[in-house]
């Protein structure tokens, strides 16, 4: 099994996202998406990590990745006002651009994916986790 470095964070998040979508996809999702970036005349004003459907609800799922056991926080931790607020704004540039009704049921959850040494990665998902 592959184990991330603990220095290459962005490695840790890759292996992050390959493992939430396959730990999605074992649950019944689809994955519409992957690392959809949102822009503006040009400019990326954020991306979002996986976009999947399950009994018809859109579901934008934020992927947080970390090597290690350290117990003082959670990945989930991360996920602050700031952070809500921009995710739900990135759901609603997909919405529009992508032309779906605004009547249809969509969420946003978040997923946790924690790597240790030797060990299969834990994975937590938290639904509807943004609001």
């Amino acid at each position: 099994m592959f184990t991330p470095k603990k220095s290459t964070t962005q490695e840790i998040g890759d292996l992050g996202e390959e493992k939430a979508s396959q730990y999605l996809k074992d649950r019944g999702y689809r994955i519409l998406e992957r690392n959809y970036k949102v822009k503006i005349e040009k400019t990326v004003i954020g991306e979002l990590d996986i976009i999947s459907k399950k009994s018809g609800h859109l579901i934008f799922v934020e992927v947080k990745s970390r090597f290690g056991q350290d117990n003082r926080y959670s990945p989930f931790d991360n996920i602050t006002a700031p952070k809500k607020k921009q995710l739900i704004r990135l759901a609603n540039f997909y919405i529009k651009a992508k032309k779906i009704s605004l009547d249809s049921p969509w969420q946003i959850d978040v997923i946790a994916v924690e790597f240790n040494d030797n060990e299969k990665p834990k994975i937590e998902h938290l639904e509807k986790a943004v609001f």
